[in-house]
């Protein structure tokens, strides 16, 4: 009885899935990954720069505040965007502006 070798047919089959893998699925949770990390990122900011309106309550410490948040920000190891923490600033004040004219 004669045998069959399948070793090119298994390799070739490898050589596909290695090639979906690295084509598809890496980048693909690569791609999550990162969301996660900007969107947990997000939060940490808005957490903090909530914490700074409760520390800094008075009118004019809007410079306090940002350095407050970018201090601690620096002791999470993250990076001190403040692009993003003016946007996080903003996204909030816009949502406080809609509360107040639904409420008012």
């Amino acid at each position: 009885m004669e045998t069959i070798d399948l070793s090119p047919l298994t390799q070739a089959v490898a050589a596909i899935m290695m090639a979906i893998i690295t084509g598809y699925v890496i980048p693909w949770l690569k791609a999550i990954t990162e969301q996660k990390k900007q969107d947990n990122n997000k939060v940490i900011v808005e957490t903090l720069v909530k914490a700074a309106e409760q520390v800094f309550k008075n009118e004019g410490e809007g410079q306090k505040k940002l350095e407050y948040v970018q201090t601690e920000l620096e002791k999470r190891g993250m990076e001190t965007n403040t692009p993003v923490i003016e946007a996080v600033v903003f996204d909030l004040t816009t949502q406080v502006a809609q509360q107040v004219e639904t409420e008012g």
